[in-house]
């Protein structure tokens, strides 16, 4: 069964949320300190964030639970701040667990729903089911399910009045490797097939580079990394063993515009790999007395880590 969303510009180039300079302060503390990023129709971008960051309070305002002291939140093209109805009508999410009735059929649980939300049909409810691969098992109780079945069954609930934007906090938790694979399997499949734009906050930072086409990163109420994770598979991890390291930083920063660091008596930076010729033989003709170069290929836990100094992810 094929599910289709109303009224969606199938055009990948859509802007279906649009943040920009959100500030949130609690009791005069400075909670988010101005973020600003943008998703795409069809595009599945992952969260990210350390203890403390703010991430949960900025999802909180994205999904209309709490309001930004300042800046302005659009969920296509309609301002949670001045148009909050239409604006949240096209988002579908679930904040910690979803909320089921165990004693309830899947299928009730997900018919109780509906009854409180507007022009949701029958029809929209199996579409849902199939979407999430429920079919098999949607009349049995929500007690005999199993975590992940749980999970799919809260993505229908999110799914069933067509969102645009579907906004998943740690959907992964408690779930098992194959719980994990079909979820993200699912979640790629609604952004590719269905084009929905999907923003996805997790804790398994490796997960989110298999799952997610860009990753946002937020450390300390501020955004400090916007990044394809296209170009993090071919950037890596360069370590030079030279001379005149403080030279060399100077000489990469003036001619290949690269910022380095000074780790362990290195020098090191990430860059893409097929640029690396040209670099070594700058070096070379500029006189660096060039010993030994390493490449490593850079992860998304490697640069959480180093953006975050090493703070411990939420």
């Amino acid at each position: 069964m094929s599910f289709h969303l109303i009224g969606v510009d199938e055009s990948m180039d859509t802007t279906i949320l649009s943040i920009k300079d959100i500030k949130k302060n609690i009791k005069k503390k400075s909670i988010i300190k101005g973020i600003s990023f943008e998703i795409k129709a069809g595009e599945v971008l992952g969260f990210l964030g350390p203890n403390g960051a703010g991430k949960s309070t900025s999802l909180r305002m994205i999904v209309g639970l709490t309001r930004p002291s300042s800046g302005e939140i659009s969920i296509c093209g309609h301002s949670i701040r001045h148009n909050n109805i239409q604006a949240m009508k096209n988002v579908g999410c679930i904040i910690e667990n979803p909320d089921l009735y165990d004693y309830l059929s899947g299928l009730k649980n997900l018919q109780m729903l509906a009854a409180m939300t507007p022009n949701i049909t029958q029809n929209d409810i199996m579409q849902a089911i199939s979407l999430v691969g429920m079919e098999n098992r949607i009349k049995d109780k929500v007690s005999t399910y199993s975590m992940g079945m749980k999970q799919r069954l809260g993505i229908a609930q999110a799914l069933m009045h067509h969102p645009k934007l579907l906004v998943l906090d740690e959907p992964m938790n408690g779930l098992d490797p194959e719980g994990i694979y079909k979820l993200r399997t699912l979640i790629q499949r609604l952004a590719k097939e269905e084009n929905v734009a999907a923003l996805i906050s997790s804790h398994l930072i490796s997960e989110v580079q298999l799952l997610c086409d860009r990753v946002v990163i937020i450390n300390n109420g501020l955004l400090i990394q916007n990044l394809y994770i296209q170009d993090l598979i071919f950037s890596n991890e360069i370590t030079w063993v030279l001379d005149d390291l403080e030279k060399a930083q100077v000489f990469l920063k003036a001619n290949f515009a690269i910022s380095t660091q000074i780790i362990d008596g290195n020098l090191r930076a990430a860059i893409n790999s097929k640029d690396l010729p040209l670099i070594n033989r700058a070096l070379i003709l500029e006189g660096f007395q060039l010993k030994y170069v390493q490449t490593q290929q850079k992860s998304l836990e490697s640069l959480f880590l180093d953006l975050t100094e090493n703070q411990k992810i939420t």
